[in-house]
């Protein structure tokens, strides 16, 4: 049998001992949170990568 270099064997996916616990605990616990924390989290998910970017503009441009 001719075996691909693309092929991915089932133990190279993602399983509950990969992802360090059942995805389905994470969705409920989501489901659960009140809608302030979940707009909380979703706002701070939001804030990073515009933080991120600011910072490392000025610590680029600052120098010149």
């Amino acid at each position: 049998m001719m075996h691909s270099i693309f092929h991915i064997p089932p133990a190279a996916t993602t399983t509950e001992r990969d992802a360090g616990g059942s995805l389905d605990a994470w969705a409920e616990l989501w489901r659960e949170a009140p809608a302030e924390v979940r707009g909380d989290v979703i706002y701070l998910a939001c804030l990073f990568p515009v933080l991120a970017l600011i910072f490392l503009t000025l610590w680029i441009v600052a120098p010149a």
